[in-house]
């Protein structure tokens, strides 16, 4: 998230006015922040975009599941669909594709637990698609 907001607050979306802006963000602070701190995060994140791009629909995307972590990426995206409501942004959870019914990661879409392999990434970007304007 961290790197995210340096590039907007040095021009990355100075210059041009976006219609939307789709952000994937905070699977690599899971390993670094406290949940707390990540919804921290997003809420800059969010004040930085709108700040920058005050036209643009927002579409925050939840954090994408991982192996032995599901739970808690389950939790944390439960609150940021709470950050996005209160910040009058789109929230979506494209990551649920990723999901068996016990709520684990179906280990066949990805090469490693954490990266979607071929398979995973046609069945996100279909999950994506209906939000594209």
């Amino acid at each position: 998230i961290e790197n995210v907001l340096w590039r907007i607050y040095n021009g990355e979306l100075d210059g041009f006015k976006s219609k939307q802006i789709f952000v994937n963000i905070g699977t690599n602070n899971l390993g670094l922040n406290s949940d707390d701190e990540i919804a921290a995060g997003w809420r800059q994140l969010i004040e930085a975009i709108k700040y920058r791009q005050p036209k643009a629909q927002i579409v925050m995307m939840g954090i994408y599941p991982r192996r032995q972590q599901e739970q808690r990426v389950a939790a944390l995206n439960e609150k940021l669909v709470q950050i996005t409501g209160e910040a009058d942004v789109v929230f979506i959870n494209p990551g649920k594709v990723f999901l068996k019914a016990d709520g684990k990661i179906e280990e066949s879409l990805f090469s490693d637990g954490l990266h979607p392999n071929e398979k995973g990434y046609s069945l996100l970007g279909n999950a994506i698609k209906p939000y594209l304007k």
